[in-house]
């Protein structure tokens, strides 16, 4: 479909989750790639030099972001923004030693300079992630570039991780993020396992019978096989194709950590796990009605 006949809230959506699901593979291939050389710790990393890793404001951007909320973030790279990511990415030294490989399938091998042309292309993408994040409208233009280039990078990401024997076993929907109504934003970490994120100690997400909880669930974009349909376990809902559950909290909810499994499986008839393709679980803490 042209995207001049695509209303402008689809189109925002769309460019939005397409520049979000290309940060989660910035941060995964990041992560990878520096770990296996560094450690875990690769953000701090010094070599024989003392010469360190990362540049000094990306350092302490991170750092700085991960001590003030360090269980909001699994590890470091968590705590990077995406212009800290594209920094990491495109400099000169990493991308000719270490990323470049990963570009392989839409750039030229010899292609001179290559890092200040990526590097324009992923700070267009930020400012327009900005833009949509302030809720203002995007240009047909602009939502081109955005679907073409973020098209072009994950795909190139893709292959690369086929061509190195790293890709899935299993060509499955895949969730990259979850929100819920009390601002809670889960990014996605580990695609290798189903992840947990407990909210059951934060007294701000206490809910209690009566009260209603909204969680929504994205799914990485990049996947177009097929339709999928989510399903949120623990609230007696079945599969369909809401990616959005409006809940009431409901007596036999009363718990000390309630478990809520968001789901997801495609419309084939086989799936990853049984009878579905992903899954990240919260817990919430549930309290007893308050009697009068």
């Amino acid at each position: 479909m042209p995207l001049h006949n695509i209303d402008n809230v689809t189109l925002r959506e769309k460019c939005r989750s397409r520049i979000e699901s290309l940060e989660v593979w910035l941060r995964r291939v990041i992560n990878e790639e520096f770990t296996q050389l560094h450690g875990p710790n690769f953000i701090n990393f010094q070599n024989e030099n003392r010469d360190f890793l990362i540049k000094k404001h990306v350092r302490d951007n991170i750092n700085a972001r991960y001590s003030n909320s360090p269980k909001d973030f699994a590890r470091l790279i968590d705590a990077a923004f995406f212009e800290n990511l594209i920094d990491i990415f495109c400099n000169p030294n990493h991308l000719e030693n270490i990323f470049k490989k990963y570009l392989n399938s839409i750039y030229p091998h010899n292609m001179p300079h290559q890092y200040i042309y990526l590097e324009f292309c992923l700070s267009r993408l930020k400012a327009i992630r900005n833009t949509l994040s302030h809720a203002n409208e995007i240009s047909v233009r602009n939502a081109e570039f955005v679907l073409s280039t973020t098209t072009e990078y994950t795909e190139s990401f893709k292959q690369y991780y086929y061509m190195e024997g790293k890709q899935q076993e299993y060509n499955v929907p895949q969730i990259i993020k979850i929100t819920d109504s009390f601002g809670n934003v889960i990014i996605r970490r580990n695609f290798q396992n189903n992840e947990i994120h407990d909210f059951s100690t934060n007294p701000n997400c206490y809910l209690r019978p009566g009260d209603i909880v909204s969680i929504e669930v994205e799914v990485d974009p990049s996947y177009t096989d097929t339709k999928y349909k989510f399903r949120f376990g623990g609230t007696s809902q079945d599969y369909d194709y809401n990616n959005r559950l409006v809940y009431t909290i409901r007596k036999q909810d009363v718990q000390e950590r309630k478990p809520i499994h968001c789901q997801v499986r495609s419309d084939k008839d086989w799936h990853k796990h049984s009878h579905m393709d992903d899954q990240i679980t919260i817990y919430y803490k549930i309290l007893p009605p308050i009697e009068d």
